[in-house]
């Protein structure tokens, strides 16, 4: 059990889970190391086969134009390979050319043939030249006996017949790399045999495996002309079998190739080594890259997590920061900006809320413990409980307000929109208001126009009725409201015009916040109300699509202005799902 749950965590899965998918830096470690290593493998793959390729190419060009020299001879003399990669032309390396070759060395030959050579090696010790491969049958008769430099006589004798044809001698007397342990590596073998695989001749030192038939070729006719060959590895040699068509025979020839593979599983290995060091440095450079890299945004991270409700002001340093982090930084600070005035707001409304909800209550235990401290008349009880019943309708109606805006704020404020014709609408607040207007000595005129919106018919008559109460509570003894109704190609207008005393400027910043209660002292009736009502009314235009301002003056009143877009058919989203809620009507209704 503990084999089989170590193995599923050391899945590769279970791995990126813990370590690449949970780190920036991980992941970006990981992913540079697989590309890295990717990349490192591809090269390494691509260098050892091209240097594996090209040797077998050497190799086999080596033993075809050995192998086809042969063919066309028919014996070993002619364009032999030598040590430096030549070939020895069409005329043997004393001169001599067809049958002439069976002349003895030093002897004249017919006339107008070549003179008598002189021995080859005595020739080749007076010019200098270096030591050329050479075969069994082109070493004179009278050659000395052959040593291996410092091994000693030759174990193989002296004499001409202890070398077969086609094997290659050095001046030293024995093959090429002779004196190095294990094969020589450039000694060559051949074996020749007829197409029904009797062998005609072979190697002295012809491998026993070399002896094994190569695969049956499916070359034949014209298709063997020009390509007569096979080739093989086995045992760490190469053979090549060269097939003669016209003479229905063919030749297998080879040599002994342990040195180059020995010499590409070296390159192999330096690859490997020079690979994996590349790796190591790579992932530890991309590392400290990336821990270079995000160490701002952990400074970042540091700076948020110090972030509490007593220390919102703190802000993010950007002038240290990059161009990128610099942008996310100050996208941060704004954010907490907005959220710094969101609590702000937040804890004000829950004070101003608890104030508000306090007064109310506090006159209803009042009148209660006034009325209850002694025997009263009727006429005191029922003054009494009318103090009661007021201070309970003005807590419900802050209540119902403070429902609406917490609906609006979450979203849940929903509009029963229609096309509508808003001049209805305004007559009919204006009609409802101005029994309140008479009452307080106002003058109430009003300019209507149609114009059709898409929208809340009864929303839209309590915000127009909640401007009018505003402008009645805070305009001059005697004045006037003016209200017009127009509109131009793209949207409504409404406005409300008071002759009061207006606001300051620092007052007008604050109106349409929640709780916002101008000065006693410009109200007509001396009090102010919730100062949720204009809140209310920014609430419900902006979800219309419009907007509410204000331009005033202190001591020349204002003018409130409600912009709604025109309806237009394709425009038009219709919402008759969900009516609009009595008790929202009826905050709305009450809210000044």
């Amino acid at each position: 059990m503990v084999e089989l749950t170590s193995k599923r965590w050391l899945s590769i899965p279970n791995l990126w889970n813990k370590f690449a998918s949970r780190s920036i830096r991980g992941s970006l470690v990981v992913w540079v190391t697989l590309l890295l290593g990717a990349v490192l493998l591809f090269f390494a793959v691509v260098l050892y086969e091209t240097n594996r390729r090209l040797t077998i190419e050497r190799i086999e060009s080596e033993l075809r134009s050995f192998g086809f020299s042969v063919l066309a001879n028919g014996r070993f003399g002619n364009r032999f390979p030598t040590t430096d990669g030549g070939n020895r032309g069409d005329r043997d390396r004393h001169g001599r050319d067809g049958f002439e070759r069976d002349r003895p060395i030093g002897e004249p030959g017919p006339p107008g043939t070549n003179p008598p050579e002189r021995n080859p090696l005595e020739a080749g010790r007076e010019a200098g030249n270096p030591p050329q491969l050479l075969l069994a049958d082109q070493i004179p008769l009278e050659q000395p006996e052959r040593r291996n430099d410092r091994n000693g006589p030759n174990p193989r004798g002296g004499g001409r017949n202890d070398f077969p044809p086609g094997e290659p001698f050095q001046r030293n007397g024995g093959p090429p790399d002779f004196d190095r342990r294990g094969p020589p590596e450039r000694m060559y073998f051949f074996i020749r045999r007829e197409d029904t695989g009797e062998i005609i001749d072979r190697s002295f030192d012809l491998p026993e495996d070399a002896l094994a038939p190569f695969p049956e070729s499916k070359l034949r006719g014209p298709a063997a002309i020009h390509d007569p060959t096979q080739s093989r590895s086995v045992n760490g040699r190469w053979e090549v079998k060269i097939f003669d068509p016209s003479r229905s025979r063919s030749i297998v020839v080879g040599r002994w190739i342990q040195r180059e593979w020995d010499d590409l599983q070296r390159l192999l290995l330096r690859t490997g080594l020079i690979a994996l060091l590349s790796l190591i440095i790579g992932i530890a450079g991309t590392w400290l890259l990336a821990r270079r890299v995000l160490s701002p945004l952990d400074d970042i991270s540091k700076t948020v997590d110090k972030l509490t409700a007593s220390t919102l002001n703190q802000r993010i340093d950007v002038a240290p920061l990059k161009t990128e982090l610099q942008a996310l930084a100050e996208v941060l600070n704004a954010t907490f900006d907005r959220l710094q005035a969101g609590f702000e707001r937040q804890v004000r409304f829950t004070s101003d809320a608890s104030h508000e909800l306090r007064t109310p209550i506090a006159v209803v235990l009042a009148q209660t413990e006034h009325a209850l401290a002694r025997e009263r008349s009727a006429q005191e009880y029922r003054q009494a409980l009318s103090a009661c019943g007021r201070s309970a309708s003005r807590m419900r109606t802050l209540v119902e307000s403070l429902l609406a805006l917490a609906r609006a704020d979450s979203g849940r404020l929903q509009l029963n929109c229609q096309p509508i014709d808003l001049l209805p609408v305004v007559e009919h607040a204006i009609e409802s208001i101005k029994p309140k207007a008479e009452t307080s000595q106002l003058k109430l005129a009003a300019q209507l126009t149609s114009a059709t919106v898409f929208g809340d018919a009864v929303f839209l008559g309590q915000v127009v009725t909640n401007l009018l109460n505003n402008a009645i509570e805070y305009n001059a003894p005697e004045g006037m409201i003016f209200v017009t109704l127009t509109s131009d190609t793209d949207s409504a207008r409404i406005s409300v015009v008071d002759t009061g005393r207006g606001m300051s400027a620092e007052e007008r910043s604050h109106l349409f916040e929640r709780f916002f209660r101008a000065d006693a002292a410009r109200s007509a009736s001396g009090s102010t109300g919730h100062g949720l009502g204009l809140a209310i009314c920014r609430e419900i235009v902006e979800l219309h699509g419009g907007k509410i301002d204000v331009s005033t003056e202190l001591g020349r009143g204002s003018t409130f202005c409600v912009v709604l877009p025109l309806y237009r058919e394709e425009a038009a989203e219709v919402s008759t799902e969900v009516a609009a809620d009595p008790e929202l009507n009826n905050s709305l209704t009450s809210s000044e």
